[in-house]
Formats: C-alpha cells, sequence, structure tokens
C-alpha cells in the first residue's frame, strides 16, 4: 500500500475603506499546500448528534471501526501526525486525553489539526454541538 496526498490550506481576505473619493485595499493571505507522500490514512464517516461518538483502536488492531486500507488490512498507527474533520453543521473532533488537539467544523468547511501523538491508544470523539444531527467525516493520517 502506498499514501499520496497533500494537505492545502488557504486563508483570503480583502480589506478595504473609502473615504473621500480615496479607496485603500488591504490583502491579507495565508496559504500553505504540504504534500504526504508516506503514511497511513483512516477514515470514518457517518452521522452524529449531542451524543458523542467515539472511536479507537479496537482488540485486534485496527483504528476508526476497523478501517481497512486499500490493500484490505486493518489500519494501525504507530503515530498519529494529523486529523481532519468535515461536517454539515457545527461538530467537534477531539482526543479527550488531550484538549489541546480539537478541530470545529461547520458548513462543510474543513478543519485540521497537525499533531505528533506516540500514544495512540486514546480515542476520537466526534459531536455535534447544537441540537439535531449532521453529517461528518473524520480523517485521520500517520505512521
Amino acid at each position: 500500500m502506498s499514501v499520496a496526498g497533500s494537505i492545502s490550506v488557504a486563508v483570503d481576505f480583502n480589506d478595504t475603506a473609502s473615504d473621500e473619493g480615496l479607496e485603500v485595499l488591504k490583502k491579507i493571505r495565508l496559504a500553505s499546500n504540504t504534500a504526504v507522500t508516506s503514511g497511513k490514512i483512516a477514515i470514518a464517516s457517518g452521522t452524529v448528534s449531542t451524543a458523542a461518538i467515539e472511536y479507537g483502536p479496537p482488540a485486534g488492531g485496527g483504528f476508526l471501526g476497523g478501517y481497512r486500507d486499500a490493500s484490505g488490512d486493518l489500519v494501525s498507527f504507530d503515530t498519529i501526525t494529523g486529523f481532519a474533520l468535515q461536517a454539515d453543521g457545527k461538530t467537534s473532533a477531539s482526543q479527550p486525553a488531550a484538549a489541546s488537539h480539537f478541530v470545529v467544523s461547520d458548513n462543510d468547511e474543513v478543519a485540521f489539526t497537525r499533531v505528533q501523538l506516540s500514544d495512540v491508544g486514546e480515542n476520537f470523539r466526534v459531536q455535534k454541538l447544537s441540537a439535531g444531527t449532521c453529517n461528518f467525516s473524520l480523517v485521520i493520517y500517520g505512521t
């Protein structure tokens, strides 16, 4: 199995002001594109409500409810490098044991955080932050 992909983030804003016929424009841009040429990935997708869903390494290996890679093998990690969440309602993904590893997605925006976790025994929690349900996808990558 081989993994190839990228993590791309772009933040663009135009800040304008007009006064007595003069218009001032300031452009603000932060952008990065990081190639991922090796490692492992796992994904979980589903519907979530305010009752959290927890994912972790099940007995016997694998991750995210027994996610299998393109070769059909269960995915397990030695180190987790990052995770991303996309949801169509205000939803969080976190690692309960590490409060700083937390992202929030809404309106199908992708939220991403880079981490360096060698303790891959901890779970991931996905939870909608307001009433109702929504659809989500959680992607974890590492080695």
